[in-house]
């Protein structure tokens, strides 16, 4: 007679436990479907973009997988000159997510000399897609245009309602008193009537302030368009929440003494600020995240070694960077004509260092001199004493009056004589005899 083994009743203990489950299991189902109900779905979770996940801009999900809607505003007023993404369009409570990081971001600004300006869809697109903003899931509603106005600046009332019938009617991004087209007649009648009103006692200009106090905001970001060079319209900041009723400070209640950021390019800046008033002083920091919008050209199409560098061989792009590379950018201008001091690939960033000049006179050679005066023009012909390339000056020597002068190279082997030069050494570029 044979005895069953400890490990085979272990064996048949669990696999009579598992018929039980799988049984209860196919009685729930069972139960579940003769009562209409649908089986629980099975949710994932998002999967970062760092390991492969298509999660963009705004947050995915499934609350944001038919987009977020950014409505733009028909007519706005503020203070200040800075017009802001949240201050000209608005959006819904739940699509906060999606829009709060962006909420700051400035989309142009506002002189005292011209307080209007119309921002059209099209544009403000434009902006966001320029900042890196992911526009396939921003849907845009709203007004096709927004009408902005300063309240901060004092306007005598016949060129700010002239201002404000053409920034209607222009519909631009260039504010200004422009003249109605005559297909309107309407807008037309109105500018007239305007226009036929008597002239006020004051000029139609912006009444001159007597004296211009500045903000702790303004202070911050003078100091940053003298460091890095750049007009503060260049620069986008990102001030702390926190920190706003101390940016508001401004003269002449309070003086501000603001001590330069270690940190010497954009990013993330910290300055320490010592804040007077009364006699008594206080000492606190302002952070804030710093970008800035440069003009890039880059390359359209690959170029090799040494090649020359055509009109079409450039694309131009303006975007906005969270820093400024050492090496400075250099203009379509610049670059034309010239040639590739390496082999560039496409969607290259073009900078002084990638471009090798063309020498266009060598030291020895002749070179056509052309004088221009007036509506005279003369040639002559002269030695080249150094090499130099497109709009470089060089220095060449008349081999008939042996007289030394400097020329700007235009071309191979052709250069033109500056008026100023003529002027100071009459009769060297004579024309050889």
């Amino acid at each position: 007679m044979m005895y069953p083994t400890p490990n085979y009743v272990r064996k048949t203990v669990q696999l009579m436990v598992w018929l039980t489950i799988l049984a209860w299991a196919t009685q729930l189902l069972f139960a579940s479907w003769a009562r209409g109900e649908e089986p629980p779905a099975v949710q994932f979770a998002q999967v970062p973009v760092e390991l492969g996940g298509s999660e963009k801009f705004v947050p995915g999900g499934e609350r944001f997988s038919t987009g977020a809607t950014l409505e733009l505003k028909g007519e706005v007023t503020l203070i200040g000159e800075e017009v802001k993404l949240k201050q000209v369009c608005r959006w819904a409570d739940g699509d906060k997510a999606a829009f709060e990081p962006i909420a700051d971001l400035v989309l142009f600004r506002l002189s005292r000399t011209s307080p209007y300006r119309t921002l059209t869809v099209r544009e403000m697109r434009d902006t966001l897609h320029d900042a890196g903003v992911n526009l396939a899931i921003v849907r845009l509603a709203g007004a096709t245009t927004c009408t902005v106005s300063r309240t901060d600046v004092k306007f005598d009332e016949r060129s700010a309602l002239d201002q404000w019938i053409a920034a209607k009617d222009a519909g631009g991004s260039k504010p200004g008193l422009l003249e109605t087209p005559a297909t309107q007649p309407v807008k037309s009648a109105v500018a007239e009537a305007v226009k036929a009103q008597p002239a006020p006692v004051q000029a139609a200009k912006p009444l001159a302030e007597v004296r211009e106090y500045k903000s702790l905001r303004d202070h911050l970001v003078a100091e940053v368009a003298e460091r890095l060079n750049l007009r503060a319209d260049q620069l986008q900041f990102h001030f702390n929440p926190a920190d706003e009723k101390l940016l508001s400070l401004a003269e002449p209640h309070f003086e501000f003494n603001v001590n330069p950021p270690r940190n010497k390019n954009v990013g993330e800046v910290t300055w320490d600020v010592t804040i007077v008033a009364d006699g008594a002083n206080q000492k606190t920091s302002i952070t804030a995240n710093m970008k800035a919008w440069q003009n890039q050209v880059l390359v359209n199409k690959p170029l090799g070694y040494r090649q020359i560098i055509r009109e079409e061989d450039l694309i131009d792009r303006r975007t906005l960077v969270d820093r400024i590379g050492e090496d400075p950018l250099v203009s379509r201008e610049q670059i034309v004509g010239q040639m590739a001091g390496r082999d560039l690939k496409l969607g290259t960033v073009l900078t002084a260092r990638l471009i090798d000049p063309t020498i266009m006179v060598k030291s020895g050679q002749l070179v056509s001199i052309t004088l221009t005066q007036g509506a005279i023009s003369a040639k002559s012909v002269a030695r080249a004493t150094e090499q130099g390339t497109i709009g470089q000056t060089i220095r060449v020597k008349n081999e008939v009056t042996n007289n030394m002068f400097d020329v700007v190279v235009t071309g191979p082997q052709t250069a033109k004589l500056p008026p100023s030069s003529a002027a100071e050494k009459p009769g060297v570029a004579v024309l050889d005899r």
